[in-house]
């Protein structure tokens, strides 16, 4: 299947399906409880977006938003998600490639940094597949 996926980038998120696929997976994340509540995604961001056949159509079915911070030579992931009923096919793992191409040649980066909520545990195999590592744990208290 990751031969007919198409990738298209978007320089912003207004009016794109990157957008939707976005809210969607942040809505997703924060109905299982893994998500902290705070919505993170800014118009700013750029995307790629994967577009898959469909019977016989085209649908966005996955998504990678992004920010590349120059001065720190880096690239921070904040939302990635593939639509249930298309995981497995190679969809996220054609975004992650994308992304790696374009850090490199076009950004000039040095990493790409990404952050999950410690019970998500898919995301986790799948970064571990990929080579990332865990670097650092966030320690919340809250307050009454």
């Amino acid at each position: 299947m990751s031969d007919e996926i198409e990738i298209q980038f978007f320089d912003g998120l207004n009016n794109t399906p990157a957008l939707e696929l976005a809210m969607r997976g942040w809505a997703e994340m924060h109905e299982k409880g893994l998500s902290d509540g705070n919505l993170n995604i800014h118009s700013s961001l750029k995307a790629f977006v994967a577009i898959a056949p469909n019977g016989h159509d085209k649908l966005p079915v996955g998504v990678m938003t992004f920010d590349p911070e120059p001065t720190l030579r880096r690239v921070w992931i904040f939302q990635s998600y593939v639509i249930p009923e298309f995981r497995g096919r190679g969809i996220y793992t054609a975004l992650w490639n994308k992304l790696v191409e374009y850090a490199t040649v076009e950004l000039k980066a040095k990493s790409i940094q990404s952050g999950t909520h410690v019970r998500n545990s898919a995301m986790r195999a799948v970064a571990k597949r990929q080579g990332r590592y865990e670097e650092s744990v966030l320690l919340r208290f809250d307050l009454p």
